[in-house]
């Protein structure tokens, strides 16, 4: 069932790749009433792993 909305997460993060995956497939799966979907990601900064890149 969709309602023809669209909502959006942020989330900001900080050397944090190793959860960015999980962080986004709960979004994802826990999204089903949502029409459109929108995840806007922010990081700031991360040096440590490659948070940047996922």
């Amino acid at each position: 069932m969709t309602t023809g909305k669209t909502i959006t997460f942020g989330i900001p993060c900080y050397n944090s790749a190793e959860y960015m995956d999980h962080c986004i497939s709960s979004i994802l799966e826990g999204s089903d009433y949502a029409e459109d979907v929108q995840i806007v990601v922010v990081d700031d900064g991360s040096t440590k792993d490659n948070t940047y890149e996922k």
